[in-house]
């Protein structure tokens, strides 16, 4: 593991500020939203180009921050993407990558975060084909 698998800024920021702040949660999300988008679009990237390490360390952060963020739907498929990464095996990564782009674009209208434009194309336009 290296230093930057380790580093989590969201829960360096939540144990710094204490635990139960209603005001820290909605700031943790505000934080996630704002990050999520450029990771979703450096999964499609790896993918992309075959590159294992870079999929699955960009889903093990993923992971920490939805983790930290309270996103457990997205943790849970974060860590699905890490252990494909791990296992060098792509199959099912295009139906994972699609259910977490659903569940953070769910995520965002649930909270009434509306994304801009180019951060939703962003996000669906590197679908190959989208899961049933």
């Amino acid at each position: 593991m290296t230093a930057s698998d380790s580093y989590d800024p969201l829960a360096e920021l939540k144990a710094a500020l204490g635990e139960g702040s209603p005001e820290l949660a909605a700031g943790l999300m505000d934080l996630f939203i704002e990050d999520t988008p450029a990771r979703l679009e450096a999964l499609r990237t790896a993918m992309e180009e075959s590159d294992f390490e870079a999929f699955r360390h960009t889903a093990l952060v993923l992971k920490r921050s939805a983790q930290t963020a309270d996103a457990p739907s997205i943790c849970m498929l974060a860590k699905l993407l890490e252990e494909l990464g791990l296992s060098r095996h792509w199959e099912g990564a295009e139906f994972l990558c699609c259910r977490l782009e659903d569940e953070f674009l769910g995520l965002c209208r649930k909270r009434r975060v509306r994304l801009e434009d180019s951060a939703v194309s962003r996000i669906t336009g590197k679908r190959r084909n989208r899961p049933r």
